[in-house]
């Protein structure tokens, strides 16, 4: 059996698959943002408290593996561990063009590189490096980018190796960028070893807290983590390339949600509590993103699929545009009204109060949580704009929760919910007298927003369905001039979209949301059974997948270069450079898939090479560039 775990922005969810995929038992627990190990462990132990009333033993268990936002929301709110950038051969204009600069603790520059045959154009300025050096022990880990370092890497290395003689820096975790990439482009190389630099120490402490869970629980089997493209890397790997995890939550969501569908050609739409994330995929397979993920405005060369996310889920806060006068649905996340109610049984009260007032405030409804647990009204809370803006700020850093009217409120008030399969408790009588609260407000022109609370609700529902189908609409190509046609009501005709494959919903409150979009989208919509864990399914089901990128150039007339793997070698032929280029491949990847300590059979294990040449024509001729060959390793963790 193979267990997987999903820290997501509101709960963190647990799936224990049979050999033959089915699943065995599911759990969720709140995610601990806090503490995101708090929320692992509590899913993990109620998993297998299910498991083990089945009748199944924990010894079962042949794998476990995590998925994770920690990277993606450490990189879109720009936090993290303090990280150096070492660039060697770039000039100031490529430095410029780093992506996430911003993060560094320190930019060191020195001289180096090589041109684009490999050959060194600037000796290593080791003795600048040297003079760093007490700046670059202060720091958690140092990301390492030198000019064409794809065509020869020494200079990288060679920084490195001083880095770990001197005793200063020694313990210090370095990232090579040729390491990360085969590609071309410096700047956007150095961002995604600078990325990984900063993701270095918070995905190290998340990884070493995952492994004490587990082992405490007394499972004994192989560990792993989701990648961005969704197989999955041993724990070493992954502390090693935290970078390689920044997408690896929507992705492990899209492929459980491609193993629950069953279907080769699809939409998958996953709706969290913060986010709806929409992938097509065709032929079983998702598209992906040729120039590499960009997550947080960085730019990388993360391969991953194309994920199309909007800021809308089921605790997305529900406000209004008093400008525009229209309903506006996150992207901000709260605690919805029926959730804090639980937790805070005054809340119902507090609204019945503000209700009775009737003086209009943007601040109506609206309640924040203290870090010491206490409940405030943001009417009373704030005397000021600027403190009520600073909350906000307060609330981003996660600092203190606020708590508000959400989708999820509109849809238990609209009975929609089922109460046995909601993941938490809920009170529906803060959540009708939010939407009371809220539909009786006046406007800037003394007309209430809504007719009623429920009135309020539908729209709300409506909005969410609407903005969900943009999202897809965009992921299709759909121009948006014709999505905006879809939207409105004529009299003579009717403009509509039809899609050419289903809708496969997933997330806890995808059967809430989503069945409408078949009408909307002229498509069928499928909710699978488990497709509110269907994240965990996917960390489940991932297999693992190595890649390594070999380059051979030709810098004259005559004579072929294999750049990397391995030392620079020159060929008389292409197909004697190709042969060379491949066995490296393979060697490589059989090295690194044995040190990863996953247990698996030889003759599991898989090695396709591809290959691309690359050659410009000009005046009639063809003239060779470069030829690429990228080397994928594959095997299934195990059953």
């Amino acid at each position: 059996m193979r267990l997987g775990i999903d820290t997501g922005g509101t709960f963190t969810d647990a799936a224990l698959l049979r050999g033959d995929g089915s699943v065995f038992v599911s759990a969720k627990a709140p995610t601990t943002h806090r503490d995101l190990i708090v929320g692992v462990s509590t899913a993990v132990d109620r998993v297998l408290t299910a498991m083990e009333a089945a009748g199944s033993a924990r010894s079962q268990i042949s794998s476990v593996a995590l998925s994770t936002t920690l990277a993606t929301n450490a990189m879109v709110e720009h936090t993290g561990g303090g990280a150096a950038l070492v660039v060697a051969g770039f000039d100031p204009g490529a430095v410029e063009r780093i992506d996430g600069l911003a993060s560094a603790a320190h930019v060191i520059a020195i001289s180096g590189g090589h041109n684009a045959q490999g050959r060194e154009i600037d000796e290593l300025g080791t003795d600048a490096l040297v003079a760093e050096i007490d700046s670059l022990a202060k720091t958690e880990a140092i990301a390492v980018a030198s000019l064409f370092a794809v065509r020869n890497d020494a200079h990288e290395r060679a920084v490195r190796s001083l880095l770990a003689r001197d005793p200063k820096t020694a313990h210090i975790p370095v990232t090579c960028s040729h390491e990360l990439s085969g590609r071309l482009d410096g700047p956007r190389r150095a961002a995604t070893a600078l990325a990984n630099a900063v993701l270095t120490a918070p995905v190290r402490r998340l990884i070493d807290a995952f492994e004490r869970s587990v082992r405490e629980a007394g499972v004994d089997a192989p560990l792993v983590v989701v990648r961005s493209d969704g197989s999955v890397m041993s724990l070493g790997h992954a502390m090693e390339r935290p970078v390689e995890t920044i997408l690896s939550g929507p992705a492990a969501s899209l492929v459980g949600g491609i193993h629950l569908a069953g279907v080769q050609d699809a939409i998958i739409v996953d709706i969290g509590g913060t986010t709806t994330d929409v992938a097509v995929v065709s032929n079983g397979i998702p598209e992906i993103v040729d120039d590499g993920a960009t997550v947080g405005g960085v730019g990388t060369m993360i391969r991953s699929p194309r994920i199309r996310t909007e800021g809308l889920g089921g605790d997305s806060e529900v406000g209004w545009d008093e400008h525009r006068g229209v309903l506006k649905v996150g992207p901000g996340r709260v605690i919805p009204l029926g959730a804090a109610q639980v937790r805070f049984p005054q809340l119902n009260d507090l609204l019945q109060a503000q209700a009775s007032r009737r003086i209009v405030s943007e601040t109506d409804g609206l309640f924040c949580v203290t870090p010491d647990g206490e409940l405030l009204e943001a009417t009373t809370a704030f005397s000021t704009r600027r403190e009520y803006l600073a909350a906000r700020r307060r609330a981003s850093a996660g600092e203190l929760q606020f708590v508000a009217l959400t989708p999820t409120d509109a849809a238990w008030a609209a009975g929609l919910v089922d109460r046995d399969s909601f993941g938490s408790a809920f009170d529906q009588v803060a959540s009708k007298s939010g939407l009371e609260l809220f539909a009786a407000t006046l406007g800037r022109f003394g007309v209430p927003r809504f007719e009623s609370g429920q009135d309020a609700a539908r729209s709300i529902l409506a909005e969410v369905q609407h903005r969900t189908g943009s999202v897809i609409a965009s992921a299709v190509g759909v121009p948006s001039t014709v999505w905006t046609e879809t939207l409105r009501s004529q009299e003579l005709y009717r403009v509509g979209v039809q899609l050419d494959r289903p809708i496969i919903g997933i997330g806890a409150s995808a059967a809430l949301h989503h069945p409408p979009l078949a009408s909307l989208l002229g498509t069928d919509v499928h909710i699978p059974e488990w497709s509110e864990v269907a994240n965990a399914i996917g960390a489940a089901v991932g297999s693992v997948r190595m890649q390594l990128t070999a380059s051979i150039t030709s810098p004259k007339r005559a004579g072929f270069v294999v750049h990397r793997p391995g030392v620079t070698t020159s060929f008389e032929t292409l197909d004697e450079a190709v042969e060379e280029a491949t066995d490296r491949l393979i060697a490589q990847l059989n090295a690194r898939h044995r040190s990863s300590g996953l247990e698996v059979r030889e003759e599991e294990v898989q090695i396709s090479i591809e290959r691309h040449d690359n050659s410009v024509h000009i005046d009639g001729a063809d003239f060779f560039v470069e030829c690429l060959l990228e080397g994928t390793l594959t095997h299934a963790v195990g059953n």
